[in-house]
């Protein structure tokens, strides 16, 4: 169900897809994250056959033009989560209001795992 921006001219339809495309750019230029993980058994099997599509480990739901976000992520071993967590909230925020001029009511983060170094 896409998100409709309405002003005087017409509408504007955004697709699920690019909100995950926008999300998806703002995490990975993060600091501490890994890797976005597989939010579902459907994503964890197209990995395991070398497909990662970009919004793996993003869910995007619109409720009556009411956007939520859950981010799945593999962190850096070493980091402050909540540190980490709290930036990604804050770049993801902002690029969407940038890039589509749309609020969102909530972003939820779920660390997934802690990757180290001998585990690259």
């Amino acid at each position: 169900m896409p998100l409709i921006i309405k002003n005087e001219i017409g509408s504007i339809f955004i697709e699920e897809s690019v909100i995950q495309e926008i999300v998806g750019m703002a995490v990975i230029e993060s600091y501490g994250v890994v890797d976005k993980a597989s939010k579902d058994s459907f994503e964890e099997i197209f990995s395991f056959f070398g497909f990662d599509p970009s919004y793996k480990g993003i869910k995007v739901t619109i409720n009556d033009n009411n956007v939520n976000v859950d981010i799945y992520l593999i962190l850096e071993y070493g980091v402050k989560i909540s540190t980490v967590c709290q930036n990604i909230i804050e770049r993801v925020k902002y690029n969407l209001e940038f890039y589509t001029g749309i609020y969102i009511d909530d972003i939820n983060i779920f660390v997934q795992g802690i990757r180290t170094e001998s585990d690259l």
